[in-house]
């Protein structure tokens, strides 16, 4: 496994849900001309946009070199003023108050596609967490197997560290395709099995998107 930053925005209200994609991007300029150790420490990065109408406006994918990269991303997040002044131009609050670090394990890396299912998910109350990683791990493997080719990239995110308020996911889970109607049957799939794992997953809280990424980041950690 290796460290992973995510975030689950919501847009500026003064913004448009087509302002905010653009404002995003120019945002994501900014933070890599002004955290030259944070952007040391990425792998890749992808910027992903909800549909219109979604509960939140877009995920934050920050792939990072390892676990060890998470104090330096954390520290980047909350002291470049220059930074926090431009989140507030961008986002409903700081980035800070709705990011979570996770570590990241892949069990597909087939090719990624642009579209993803993006699945926040709860553990249930009447499990721990190493039981929750085990069953959330064995549902993952065998929807992934029921999905077969519409499936890409497939990846499972394990928070690691306490959350911010409101944002105390257990998990996120990546299922990356190539079309936005690919991802309309994942997340049917995911909302047909939804009464399968009450025994270990919370569905009252979870929160699933379907997204496109709009901007991603290579192996090499420069933007494009």
């Amino acid at each position: 496994m290796t460290g992973k930053m995510i975030y689950l925005a919501r847009r500026n209200p003064v913004l448009t849900h087509e302002q905010f994609a653009k404002r995003w991007k120019k945002h994501a300029a900014r933070v890599g001309a002004g955290a030259p150790e944070a952007l040391t420490e990425i792998r890749t990065t992808h910027y992903c946009f909800a549909e219109p109408g979604a509960e939140y406006d877009g995920v934050g994918l920050l792939s990072l070199k390892s676990l060890n990269s998470i104090p330096a991303m954390h520290r980047a997040l909350v002291a470049t003023e220059v930074s926090l002044a431009d989140e507030l131009r961008t986002f409903s609050t700081y980035v800070k108050d709705f990011t979570v670090y996770c570590a990241e394990e892949t069990l597909s890396d087939a090719p990624t596609g642009r579209h993803a299912v993006l699945h926040f998910v709860r553990r249930s109350a009447a499990i721990g967490p190493s039981a929750f990683a085990a069953a959330w791990r064995n549902h993952a493997r065998q929807l992934g197997e029921t999905l077969g080719v519409v499936l890409g990239r497939h990846v499972l995110n394990h928070v690691i560290a306490p959350a911010p308020p409101g944002y105390g996911f257990d998990g996120v889970h990546e299922l990356w395709c190539e079309s936005s109607a690919a991802a309309a049957v994942i997340a049917g799939e995911i909302d047909r099995l939804r009464s399968d794992v009450g025994d270990w997953q919370s569905s009252r809280t979870g929160v699933a998107l379907c997204t496109e990424s709009i901007m991603s980041w290579p192996e090499n950690g420069v933007p494009t």
